[in-house]
């Protein structure tokens, strides 16, 4: 299978509570197989075997309460 890999900056995850919630939200797109996020930088790391469009991956950051950094 092959893996491609997002990097995305989330704005507003300050707790651990926010990075459960960034993940969850991203659990929830079809395709993606794992979620790697740095709490102190903000960046999150997509792997799945096609690239998700962004307009995807933004819309349940938003909808988790955060904002993409573009």
């Amino acid at each position: 299978m092959f893996n491609t890999k997002q990097t995305i900056k989330v704005n507003g995850m300050k707790c651990e509570h926010c990075k459960k919630r960034v993940q969850a939200a991203l659990s929830s797109i079809e395709g993606i197989t794992s979620t790697n996020i740095n709490l102190k930088t903000g960046i999150v790391k997509i792997k799945s075997p096609k690239e998700i469009p962004f307009s995807t991956l933004e819309k349940v950051i938003q909808e988790a309460g955060y904002e993409i950094e573009k």
